[in-house]
């Protein structure tokens, strides 16, 4: 029983082969800008929210609130104000028992923190944490509060929703997906035309043709009665029969004869004259 093997074309064989090609690339490249944009922008995040509660922690209105130098509800207004200037989900100020001295929603102020990763901030480190609040998930940055004299008076915590950190994300996607889904028709066309390209030069003749061609031609040429020397546009010899080389022996030269002029071994014999005259 025989056996049919599918073979492709050529034509189709270089399309798929370089579509592939391309394809993959793309994507490995879309994976990695995917992977750079949500470092790069979870770092800009956490810059932004390191900031900005440094330089809550930093402000003497704070300081004094915390202190009771001052009356604590300037504290209110003044993170509301930088919340909405920098437009980050809450800035929180706590004192050393927790408890919420400013707040997006005013009635929150008052009460206990809610998240449960606040603890360390009142042993006076500064971290950054993912966690729930009254607000959502959120990115949160903490910063003790100090007093000139280094006494710690309390806490100030940045919050950044994790969705304005998706969504941001999600934009980013979506302009790769366009770009990849460009890149991906480009590089199609471009491998149509190249197969085509390679076709034309090949005659429009599959491998396998080339091949069973070359063999029955250099066939005839090896068992024709005649000599048979083929030569290239520089008059350098190619090819060489069998009848040729029987003749050539019998005329007494047994050297290499492929790349070499026919004149070096048969001085009288014209060809390059033919060539040059061919020429112009």
């Amino acid at each position: 029983m025989k056996k049919h093997i599918f073979k492709l074309r050529l034509q189709t064989t270089i399309t798929l082969l370089v579509s592939g090609v391309i394809i993959f690339c793309l994507l490995v490249t879309n994976y990695l800008t995917k992977q750079y944009i949500e470092e790069t922008t979870l770092t800009r995040i956490e810059e932004k929210a390191r900031n900005i509660s440094r330089t809550v922690a930093l402000s003497p209105i704070v300081i004094d609130g915390l202190s009771g130098k001052s009356d604590e509800a300037t504290i209110q207004t003044y993170t509301e104000k930088i919340r909405k200037a920098t437009d980050v989900l809450f800035i929180v100020v706590l004192d050393m028992n927790g408890i919420r001295k400013s707040h997006p929603n005013p009635n929150k102020i008052g009460k206990r923190f809610v998240g449960g990763d606040e603890n360390a901030v009142f042993s006076g480190e500064e971290y950054k944490s993912t966690a729930k609040g009254t607000l959502g998930m959120s990115f949160r940055y903490f910063t003790p509060v100090f007093t000139d004299n280094g006494k710690q008076v309390g806490a100030v915590v940045v919050g950044i929703l994790l969705d304005d950190v998706k969504n941001q994300v999600k934009q980013s996607d979506r302009i790769i997906f366009i770009s990849m889904f460009l890149g991906i028709m480009i590089g199609l066309i471009g491998a149509v035309l190249l197969a085509k390209k390679v076709k034309t030069i090949m005659f429009g003749m599959e491998p396998d043709e080339i091949a069973k061609l070359l063999e029955q031609r250099s066939a005839m040429l090896e068992y024709a009665r005649e000599g048979v020397l083929a030569v290239d546009k520089n008059g350098n010899i190619t090819l060489v029969n069998q009848e040729a080389t029987r003749l050539f022996k019998k005329m007494g030269i047994d050297e290499e004869y492929i790349g070499r002029k026919i004149e070096d071994f048969i001085p009288t014999f014209h060809l390059q004259a033919v060539i040059e005259k061919d020429r112009k």
